[in-house]
């Protein structure tokens, strides 16, 4: 009898640590696919991040040259330049759009509606009907509105390291836009070898936030990330386009002309925008790295819980 209630006791005993075990992986499982659902939507908004500053990319590639176009004055010639700048930001566009309506989600229906206008626009735009200042003006304001929406995607990221990395994303891509703002004032100053009063105030004003931008985006990223971005951005295009800004605004009240080649200009600062947008897209690959990473040491915690728990679960039956 004895020994009747020794084995009660310990087959009791074996059941309340076997409902204790399975009760925490259950909370650990948990956990896990909080944590799965966290970096898959973090990885999402890396990939929609990604394709708006691709559109923003080639809307600033399109300003220049469209800017660059009506201040050369010869509208019947064509510009082979702009034609495939143009064919660059509509792939840019269809892209964005068609990663958008996969996800179906309210809060993106303003981002689509944009897509879908700015669509339109270019489709409906005469270029050669248009005001230079107009032109700037409209494709400036549109990539302000899409650097608004990047801007809100942290705010909807649970996963605190990567969404600093986005957050510095949003610097960079406006120190980048200030640059290419200076980039279409500046061909277009050289084509009419003048430069105004607000043209001056343009490029000043987008240097000093170029600077102000850049300086927070180094201050947010991991100094691993840092080494990166000093190995990428260095060269002489890069020396000769800021010495060129400088110049000019220093040279602004001078009655001299500028001598400053306007193609020139358009090709060595892209070359510097380019490095730049490099920077984004390794930025964008080294956090879907980490993602990736945290994603399939989840995947393997999952299966060896799963298995856990249908070892524990047979186990409990073949006790009872």
């Amino acid at each position: 009898m004895n020994f009747l209630n020794i084995k009660y006791k310990l087959l009791s005993l074996s059941i309340a640590l076997i409902l204790l075990a399975l009760i925490l992986s259950f909370m650990i499982l948990s956990q896990s696919l909080n944590e799965k659902r966290n970096y898959e939507l973090t990885k999402r908004y890396i990939l929609e991040s990604s394709v708006i500053a691709n559109v923003i990319h080639y809307m600033q590639i399109e300003r220049g040259l469209s800017s660059g176009f009506l201040a050369k004055n010869n509208l019947d010639e064509i510009d082979t330049k702009l034609l495939l700048a143009k064919k660059d930001l509509s792939e840019a566009i269809s892209k964005a759009k068609e990663r958008y309506k996969t996800n179906h989600l309210s809060k993106e229906e303003n981002l689509l509606k944009l897509l879908n206008e700015i669509e339109l626009d270019r489709s409906n735009i005469i270029l050669s009907t248009q005001n230079i200042s107009h032109v700037q003006n409209y494709y400036s304001q549109k990539i302000d509105s899409l650097l608004d929406y990047v801007a809100t995607i942290p705010t909807f990221m649970d996963d605190r390291e990567n969404r600093n990395f986005i957050q510095a994303l949003v610097y960079l891509s406006s120190a980048k836009e200030s640059l290419g703002v200076i980039r279409a004032t500046l061909n277009r100053v050289f084509i009419e070898n003048k430069l105004s009063t607000n043209d001056y105030a343009t490029i000043k004003g987008s240097f000093k936030n170029y600077n102000h931008n850049l300086n927070i985006f180094k201050n947010s990223v991991s100094d691993e990330f840092l080494k990166q971005f000093e190995k990428i951005f260095k060269g002489s295009c890069i020396d000769d386009t800021f010495a060129i800004i400088e110049l000019t605004i220093a040279d602004a009240h001078s009655e001299n002309s500028f001598t400053t080649d306007p193609d020139y200009w358009f090709e060595l600062s892209s070359q510097t925008i380019n490095l730049l947008n490099k920077i984004e897209k390794n930025l964008f690959a080294h956090v879907n790295r980490a993602i990736d990473g945290e994603l399939n040491t989840i995947f393997y915690k999952l299966a060896l819980l799963t298995l856990f728990w249908i070892i524990g679960i047979i186990t409990l039956i073949s006790i009872t």
